[in-house]
C-alpha cells in the first residue's frame, strides 16, 4: 500500500515537472526561484521518489532513464517558441539525480527497510 502510495507521487511529479518543462513560462506552477534550484530540485526529488517507490530498482538504469528524460525534456524545448534548451540545465538535472540518489542511499533506504519495503539488490 505505502509503496502504490509512492509511485503515484512519483508519477505525479513527473507529470508536475513535466508540464513546468513545456508550458508556457507564464502558465507554470514552479514557484520563481533560480533555474539551477528547480532543476536541481526537480531531479533530486525525482531520484529520490524512483528509487523509494521502485525499492527492486538498480541505480544505473534508473538514473540513466532520469538523464534521459533530463536530455529529452531539453530536446523538446529546442522547438517550442516560448522555450529554451540549455546544456547547462542537463547538467544540473545529472547532479540532482545524484542528490537524490545520495539521499535516498543514505536515508530513504533505511526508512523502507525499517518498513520492510527494502532491497537487498541494487
Amino acid at each position: 500500500m505505502f509503496e502504490r502510495t509512492l509511485r503515484a507521487l512519483f508519477w505525479g511529479v513527473l507529470l508536475f515537472v513535466s508540464y513546468n518543462a513545456f508550458a508556457a513560462p507564464h502558465r507554470t506552477a514552479a514557484p520563481q526561484v533560480s533555474d539551477i534550484v528547480l532543476h536541481a530540485g526537480a531531479f533530486a526529488t525525482l531520484s529520490g521518489l524512483l528509487f523509494a517507490s521502485y525499492p527492486h530498482m538498480i541505480y544505473v538504469p534508473g538514473c540513466v532513464a532520469l538523464l534521459l528524460y533530463g536530455g529529452g525534456i531539453e530536446l523538446v524545448q529546442l522547438g517550442l517558441p516560448e522555450r529554451t534548451a540549455d546544456w547547462k540545465d542537463f547538467a544540473v538535472d545529472a547532479l540532482g539525480i545524484g542528490l537524490g540518489l545520495l539521499g535516498f542511499h543514505l536515508l530513504g533506504r533505511t526508512v523502507l527497510e525499517r518498513l520492510g519495503l527494502g532491497s537487498e539488490t541494487r
